[in-house]
C-alpha cells in the first residue's frame, strides 16, 4: 500500500477540516457548521442599511487562477509550500496536482466586498471559512458576498455571508464580520 505523506501543516489542516474544526490565525476552535454558513435571505428582514449596503444585497468578483498568478501570489506572500509550486510533489498529494493557496482564493471574497463603495475603509474583524474544494490552475473563481445581519444593534458591525465557486462547485463558504469606519 502506497501512503502519501503530507507536510504536517497541510495534513493537520485537512484533519481539522474533516473533524469540523475551524482554523483561524493558528488557533483551533470547534464550531458548528450552521453557525458559520450564511443564513438564508428569507429568514432576514430586508430593511436595514450599513453605509448604504442593505441586508440581502449581494456583490461578486471573479478571477481566473493561471499558473503564473499562483506562482506570483506565492512569491509575494513568501509561501514556500510545494503544493502550490512543485507539480511533481503536488501530484503525490490527495489533490493530485498544484492548487491555488486558500488565501489567494479568499482575495476574491475581499474584492467582492471592496466593490461596495460605501464600505471603503471598513476593517475586517473576523473571518470564518470552510474550504470545500481545491482551486486549480486555469479555474475561474466567482466569489459572491451577501449582507446578512447586524449582529449588535447600534454598533457599526455587519456580518457578510461569503461563497466562492468554480462553476457549480463551492470552494469556500463562510462569513466575515466587518466594522464600518465612523469618523470622529
Amino acid at each position: 500500500m502506497n501512503t502519501t505523506v503530507l507536510p504536517w501543516p497541510v495534513e493537520m489542516a485537512i484533519g481539522m477540516q474533516r473533524a469540523g474544526l475551524e482554523i483561524f490565525l493558528g488557533l483551533v476552535a470547534p464550531r458548528k457548521r450552521e453557525e458559520l454558513v450564511q443564513r438564508e435571505p428569507a429568514q432576514i428582514e430586508p430593511v436595514m442599511e450599513f453605509g448604504g449596503v442593505r441586508i440581502n444585497e449581494s456583490a461578486t468578483a471573479s478571477k481566473t487562477f493561471s499558473m503564473d498568478a499562483i506562482r506570483q501570489g506565492t512569491e509575494f506572500s513568501g509561501d514556500k509550500n510545494p503544493l502550490h509550486r512543485d507539480e511533481a510533489f503536488a501530484k503525490t498529494t490527495i489533490f493530485k496536482g498544484i492548487i491555488a493557496p486558500g488565501n489567494d482564493v479568499e482575495g476574491q471574497i475581499v474584492a467582492a466586498i471592496g466593490s461596495w463603495d460605501s464600505l471603503k475603509g471598513c476593517a475586517l474583524m473576523e473571518k470564518h471559512f470552510f474550504y470545500r474544494a481545491p482551486v486549480r490552475p486555469g479555474n475561474t473563481v466567482v466569489a459572491k458576498v451577501t449582507a446578512v445581519e447586524f449582529p449588535k444593534p447600534g454598533k457599526p458591525l455587519l456580518r457578510i455571508g461569503c461563497e466562492a465557486k468554480v462553476g457549480e462547485t463551492v470552494v469556500i463558504e463562510g462569513h466575515i464580520l466587518v466594522r464600518q469606519h465612523v469618523p470622529k
